[in-house]
C-alpha cells in the first residue's frame, strides 16, 4: 500500500467518542503511514482522558500525538498547536488534513482530496456540504448578499470545481503553504476568530501565494451540518456572536474602507431581515449576542467570548 501523503489533525472538545470514531475508521490508512495530531482542547467531560485511554491500547498510536491544553483555546489555536507539529514532521507530509470529530469519512476520502489537489493544481482542497454549500463565488459577496445568495448548487457530473472558500471540517492543505502563512503570519487559522469565518480568512491570507480553493465533489464524508450550534442553547448564541463578530472583521481586513463602508449597513439589514423571518416562523434567535458581536468588532476585541459556555 502507497504510504500516506498527509497528517491528520483532529481537535477534540467534549467528543470523544467521535474522535475515537475517527481513529478507528481510518486504522487502515494510519497502518499505511498516516500520522495524526489530536489536540484536547480542555474537554469538560473527559474525553481527554478517554483518548488517552485508547491510545495506550491502540496498536497504532506509535503514529498519534496527542496535545492536551488546559483550558478550551479555541479551534484555530488547536489548528495551530498541531500544524506546528505537522510542519516538523520528518519525513515530511505533502498534506495537512483537517478533519472535525462530527465528519464521517472513509478510508477513500483522503486518496480523493489528494487526487483532486494533483489534478486541478489547488493547494486547498476540502468535500462539498450540502447542495448549495461550498460553491461560493467571489469574495466579498459572502459578507453583504443575502443568505444562500452567494452559493450555487455543486456542478453536475464534475469531478472538483473552483470555490471562494474551503469547507474546514474536511480540507487538505498543502504542507508548503501551511508553512509560509505560519512563517509569514505567526498562525495557519487566526486564533483571535476562535470559531466562526476562519476558513474564509485563512482563503484570503493564502491568495497572494497563488493559493486557490477546489471542492472535490466525488470525496465520500457525511456532516451533521454543525447540530450543536445551532437552536436556543447557549452554544448556539456563541455561535451567533462569532458570526456577527468575525464577519466585520475579516471584512474589514479584507475590503477597501470605502466598499467596507457601503457594505456594512446592507449586511445589517439583511441580518435584520433573516431575523424576522425566523421569528415569524417561531423561532427566537440570539439578537443580543448577535449584537455584542457587531459592537465587539468595533471594539477591536478578539478570542473568547466572555460569554462561551465551558461545556455542554
Amino acid at each position: 500500500m502507497e504510504r500516506s501523503p498527509a497528517a491528520l489533525v483532529l481537535v477534540n472538545w467534549n467528543s470523544g467518542d467521535l474522535v475515537l470514531a475517527q481513529l478507528r475508521e481510518l486504522e487502515g490508512l494510519v497502518g499505511a503511514g498516516l500520522r495524526v495530531v489530536v489536540v484536547d482542547n480542555a474537554s469538560a467531560d473527559r474525553s481527554g482522558e478517554q483518548i488517552a485511554n485508547f491510545l495506550r491500547e491502540w496498536p497504532e498510536a506509535g503514529a498519534v500525538t496527542l496535545l492536551r491544553n488546559s483550558e478550551n483555546l479555541g479551534y484555530a489555536a488547536a489548528v495551530n498547536q498541531a500544524s506546528a507539529v505537522v510542519v516538523q514532521m520528518a519525513p515530511p507530509a505533502e498534506y495537512l488534513w483537517t478533519l472535525n470529530p462530527d465528519n464521517k469519512v472513509d478510508q477513500t476520502t483522503l486518496a480523493e482530496l489528494v487526487e483532486v489537489s494533483r489534478e486541478s493544481g489547488a493547494a486547498i482542497v476540502s468535500v462539498a456540504g450540502p447542495p448549495w454549500y461550498i460553491a461560493s463565488r467571489a469574495w466579498p459577496r459572502a459578507f453583504y448578499a443575502p443568505p444562500g445568495s452567494w452559493r450555487r448548487r455543486h456542478p453536475r457530473g464534475r469531478r472538483w470545481w473552483r470555490a471562494g472558500n474551503f469547507n474546514g471540517s474536511c480540507a487538505i492543505l498543502e504542507t508548503g503553504l501551511v508553512r509560509r502563512l505560519m512563517e509569514r503570519d505567526g498562525y495557519l487559522i487566526d486564533p483571535g476568530l476562535f470559531m466562526d469565518w476562519d476558513e474564509w480568512d485563512c482563503t484570503l491570507r493564502a491568495a497572494p501565494f497563488g493559493a486557490w480553493v477546489a471542492v472535490a465533489g466525488n470525496a465520500r464524508h457525511i456532516h451533521d451540518d454543525s447540530s450543536r450550534t445551532t437552536g436556543t442553547s447557549s452554544l448556539a448564541a456563541a455561535r451567533q456572536y462569532y458570526q456577527s463578530r468575525n464577519a466585520i472583521v475579516v471584512a474589514r481586513r479584507n475590503m477597501p474602507p470605502w466598499q467596507f463602508w457601503i457594505a456594512l449597513p446592507i449586511r445589517f439589514l439583511r441580518d435584520f431581515s433573516w431575523f424576522l423571518r425566523l421569528r415569524l416562523r417561531g423561532l427566537r434567535p440570539n439578537e443580543l449576542a448577535y449584537l455584542y458581536g457587531a459592537v465587539d468588532a468595533f471594539r477591536g476585541r478578539m478570542g473568547r467570548w466572555k460569554h462561551h459556555p465551558a461545556s455542554r
